[in-house]
Parts: C-alpha cells; structure tokens; sequence
C-alpha cells in the first residue's frame, strides 16, 4: 500500500549497487579523489558515526591488526574492525599522502587556484563531507539526498540484510539500548529472508 507519509530522508539508506556507483566514480588517481574514495568506502564498511569518522586520528589506526580504537559518545572506547578492501584503501591513502600518529585521517584540503594543499591538524568539516557527498551521488546517479548520517543507515541495513545479528550489529554501532540501534535497520526482502533462514 502507499505510504501516506515518506520516510525522513535522514532513514533512507543506499542499495549495494548505489554504494559501488559512488565508488567508482570518485577519482583515485588524485590525492582528493583517493580520499573521498576511502572515506565513503569507510563509512559503509564501519558505520561509525560522522563525528567518529571525521575526528579519527592515524594514531587510533592499526593496519597490521586492521583495528581501530573508536572514541564514541560520552568518551567512551571501542575497538571497530576493518576488512581486507578498506584496510588497503587506508594503505594506499596513507602511502599517497604520509602522515603522522596526530594527523587527522580525513583531513581538509586548502584550494590555491588549482593546487591543493593538505591541513592534516584541520579535520574534514560535517558541512564539506556532506556537500562531497551529494556531489559523488549526483555524478554516479543516484538520486537521493546522501548524507554520512544515510551511509551510517546503509551499513546497519547491509549487516542486517546479511544476517548479521542484531546484538552484534548494535555493538558495531556503538549503541547501549537496542532502540537506538533499530532507528538504523530497515528490514529489506533480503533481511527478511536471512533472518527465515536463521531460524529454519
């Protein structure tokens, strides 16, 4: 049935194939495009929060161990895990650009008429990530309002859809309460079927 009222745009979440849209169109052969790659590959895959990613510090990174120490909400600590895939994009990135313990990952860029110049003190800004954001989806065609709040939703939804389970994912996600954490999960046919086959 229609709906009588649209979802909040903040609860959309984007498809597989809408993520790898965006990936591809980011130009990686260019330090600015290999960052905008990694970070949105990164948010997918981690679903950290904006401010988490945004403030992540190279020190918080460990490549060898493919961990990273979060700092979430309230000071409080957890270790997230990266995959092989976005494990080698931080590589490449930080062998493109080097940087040290107390360099933001995703830093800020300065724009000199055609050059730019990384700050590595100055992290990226929410305003900045979300412009680059809708600029990548409307060149890969998507047509929604991304946002790193959505890439946060997508990557509950893809877990879920998986058959992740859900106390798991709502420790990914760095959640205390299991509401916090279904504000984030939109049940797809996919996650319906895997959560069938769990319990068949």
């Amino acid at each position: 049935p229609k709906m009588v009222c649209a979802p909040p745009r903040q609860q959309q979440y984007l498809t597989v194939d809408e993520c790898h849209r965006m990936l591809d169109t980011c130009d990686t052969s260019t330090e600015v495009g290999e960052r905008n790659h990694t970070l949105i590959a990164f948010m997918w895959s981690t679903g950290l929060r904006v401010s988490e990613t945004l403030h992540l510090k190279w020190k918080q990174v460990n490549l060898e161990e493919k961990t990273i120490l979060v700092h979430g909400k309230g000071n409080k600590q957890r270790m997230a895990f990266l995959n092989d895939r976005i494990n080698e994009d931080l590589l490449t990135m930080q062998n493109m650009v080097p940087a040290f313990d107390e360099d933001y990952v995703f830093h800020s860029y300065n724009v000199t008429g055609q050059e730019r110049v990384p700050i590595f003190e100055k992290p990226l800004t929410v305003s900045t990530l979300d412009e680059m954001l809708k600029k990548v989806a409307r060149k890969a065609g998507v047509d929604k309002a991304v946002s790193g709040k959505m890439l946060r939703h997508t990557f509950a939804t893809h877990m879920y859809d998986v058959g992740i389970d859900y106390a798991d994912i709502q420790e990914m996600l760095g959640h205390e309460r299991h509401m916090e954490s279904s504000i984030y999960i939109h049940v797809s046919l996919e996650g319906c079927i895997q959560q069938l086959k769990k319990t068949i």
